[in-house]
């Protein structure tokens, strides 16, 4: 082995060298090929720039989390300075709900695994302005270091359009039955006596050029039927006592009541509120009434996630919290008419109805749960109670099946439960209702606003700027908050707590521990007003999105004092004591 590896050492040694004239040439040759092609680099490197600054969307290095680098549209866009940006963290930009997307984005992987990403999400200006934008984000080498490429566009432009396109076609449909509408109120019309038809006739006139200018043809005229029917009814039953009366006042009225829906008259809303309540006791039947609890449905999470840092928030499917608070027993109250026919259904879960993302009108689970508990009990009217779901989010999120399949689960819960028994509900129903103030914390100091308001996170920023401006402007900031609450106790058996806001799970386990003489316990959440989330004293102590941070994207002036449940809990005993006098 030894002579094997000294001849060839001695063959390595003893090959021939080349001319070193021509070694230099060759040399002097590859570099200047290596000038050229650096300074053809440095060109297209120049010309990509300039690209990147001029693109029509969004361009963003980032390392490890800090933005390195924006181009022009995305400064502009956001309204920031180059050096606002330069070492912000990206995640400042964007709405707490899409942070976990933007996460994995980061990270350089996707749902596919592949090490280009993209996710629909929420960015957040800094003036405050929220937009949903396409997020695309893909890794490269930078100054010889691993760097994120993130690019996105603005999709609020887009969307508008689909908005606009939805609206156009909205509004020639509307148009053709407002049409519609108009000849049939006319024909009614017709049935009048003359002077009521010349008023009428001149109002309708008045309201189709109302609607055009509005550009919304349908607005006023969609339910104008049937006020003209009953208007003719009205005015059917002794026609000489209405025009002696003033029938023709009666009409007036009424098409006035829908110019001033037309006109955006404030008070439209109380009063079709107001004619709904009076209509449901005009219309007061008898009524057999029944409650039973459905199994558990446990498709909600915590997004309260315990870490050794301290709480985090996690909403995205993939970091969900399985343990924590929750409330899975579904409670149902039955209207059933004296035949035994169900006539409504009222239902109750602890989940945020955020399976969906999309800007679009959509009920979520809860939606879905209704249509298909009115398809299987034809006839009836399936209404939804939010329970105390503060923390507690979808298990599967972000598509149209996920909402439907909870929704489903729901449905299918709630039929099996009134398939089974159920307990009676004999009355009397009790109420009681009072407003406890809830303190916030003082205000700090003026130069430590100052100071957030320069170097805090983005929503620190903004709610530090919005308390300067009020202060400057002398306003009185309010340090305290009514917080409503109800109790209905029904007979002797059911109890229902109305929390106001997003009360966390912990109200429905405490409620329900405390009150156990009654049979059912039945805990609602976002009664009367909402104005963001309810925490407990753990959940304030331990601090995060529910415990406060939410508060900071509200002209509230902050987080609420440590004895937030012990203010809410002594109202709601005092509530349950006086509807069990």
């Amino acid at each position: 082995m030894a002579a094997i590896s000294a001849f060839t050492l001695h063959l390595v040694v003893m090959r021939p060298i080349k001319n070193p004239r021509d070694q230099a040439l060759k040399l002097r040759e590859t570099l200047a090929t290596l000038r050229k092609e650096n300074q053809s680099l440095k060109r297209s490197l120049a010309a990509s720039r300039q690209m990147v600054t001029a693109l029509p969307s969004g361009t963003l290095l980032v390392r490890q989390g800090k933005i390195l680098h924006a181009n022009e549209y995305s400064l502009n866009r956001l309204g920031y300075g180059a050096e606002e940006l330069l070492g912000m963290n990206l995640l400042d930009l964007i709405h707490l709900d899409s942070q976990d997307s933007a996460r994995r984005l980061l990270r350089g992987w996707s749902a596919k695994g592949s090490q280009t990403g993209q996710e629909e999400i929420v960015l957040i200006s800094k003036g405050g302005e929220m937009f949903p934008s396409h997020l695309l984000t893909s890794p490269l080498r930078h100054e010889g270091k691993t760097t994120t490429l993130v690019n996105w566009l603005d999709l609020q432009p887009w969307k508008e359009g689909q908005r606009q396109s939805h609206r156009a076609d909205k509004l020639e449909a509307m148009s053709r039955l407002a049409k519609g509408i108009s000849r049939e109120v006319s024909q009614l019309l017709d049935g009048l006596d003359p002077s009521q038809k010349e008023k009428g006739s001149a109002l309708l006139r008045c309201l189709e050029n109302l609607c055009a200018q509005r550009g919304d043809p349908g607005f006023a005229l969609v339910d104008l039927k049937k006020v003209v029917h009953q208007t003719v009814e009205r005015a059917s039953v002794d026609a000489d006592q209405k025009a002696q009366s003033g029938g023709g006042r009666v009409l007036f009225k009424t098409y006035m009541r829908h110019v001033s829906r037309v006109m955006g008259d404030p008070g439209a809303i109380q009063e079709a509120l107001m004619g709904v309540i009076g209509n449901a006791l005009d219309s007061m039947k008898p009524a057999e009434v029944s409650f039973t609890t459905a199994r558990p449905v446990p498709f909600s999470v915590n997004r309260r996630r315990p870490t050794p840092e301290g709480i985090v928030y996690r909403s995205g499917p993939s970091s969900y919290y399985t343990g924590g608070p929750r409330d899975d027993i579904m409670p149902v109250l039955t209207v059933s008419d004296p035949g035994g026919k169900v006539t409504a259904i009222l239902f109750g879960y602890a989940c945020h109805p955020i399976t969906l993302n999309v800007y679009e009108f959509c009920g979520d689970y809860p939606g879905y749960a209704q249509r298909y508990i009115e398809e299987a009990f034809p006839g009836a009217t399936a209404l939804f109670v939010q329970g105390c779901a503060g923390q507690l989010v979808p298990n599967a999120r972000f598509q149209f099946e996920y909402a439907q399949g909870h929704g489903r689960s729901l449905a299918v819960a709630v039929k099996e439960a009134l398939e089974g028994n159920s307990t009676p509900v004999p009355g009397p129903i009790r109420c009681a209702y009072e407003e406890v103030p809830l303190a916030f914390q003082p205000l700090p100091p003026r130069a430590e606003l100052e100071e957030t308001a320069r170097s805090g996170g983005s929503t620190e920023k903004r709610h530090a700027r919005l308390l300067l401006e009020r202060i400057d402007r002398g306003e009185k900031i309010a340090m305290t908050m009514p917080c409503p609450l109800q109790v209905l106790r029904f007979g002797d058996d059911i109890l229902l707590v109305g929390l106001c806001g997003e009360p966390v799970a912990e109200y429905a386990e405490r409620i329900k521990a405390e009150y156990l003489t009654h049979k059912y316990i039945w805990v609602a959440g976002y009664c009367t007003y909402e104005f963001g989330y309810l925490p407990t004293w753990n959940v304030w102590r331990e601090g995060g999105y529910e415990a406060g941070g939410a508060l900071l994207n509200t002209p509230f002036p902050g987080f609420f004092e440590g004895d937030v449940e012990k203010r809410v809990m002594d109202g709601v005993d005092k509530l349950v004591t006086e509807v069990m006098k």
